[in-house]
C-alpha cells in the first residue's frame, strides 16, 4: 500500500495543531483525527463529502429563491471550487 501525500499532510497538520492545544496524549491525537474525519474509510469520507456538498447547493439554492443573488453566486463559486 502506497502513502497518500495528502492525507499525510492533513493528518500532520491536525496533530501539529493538537500539540499546540497543549495535548500530548495519542488518544487525544485520535479524537482530533477522528474529528477531522481522517480515521474514516474512504468511502465514508466520500459519501460525507458528497452529502457536504449537496447540502450547500440546496443553500445556495435557497438563498438564490429569496431574491439574493450575489451571495448564492458566491456560494456557487465556493461550492464548484470544492468548498475545501
Amino acid at each position: 500500500m502506497s502513502a497518500n501525500p495528502k492525507l499525510i499532510s492533513a493528518a500532520a497538520d491536525v496533530i501539529q495543531a493538537s500539540m499546540a492545544r497543549g495535548n500530548r496524549e495519542a488518544y487525544s491525537f485520535a479524537v482530533d483525527l477522528d474529528s477531522a474525519g481522517l480515521l474514516q474509510a474512504p468511502e465514508a469520507a466520500e459519501e460525507l463529502e458528497t452529502a457536504r456538498l449537496t447540502y450547500l447547493q440546496e443553500a445556495a439554492n435557497w438563498v438564490m429563491s429569496r431574491g439574493h443573488t450575489i451571495l448564492a453566486r458566491e456560494m456557487d463559486e465556493w461550492i464548484e471550487g470544492g468548498a475545501r
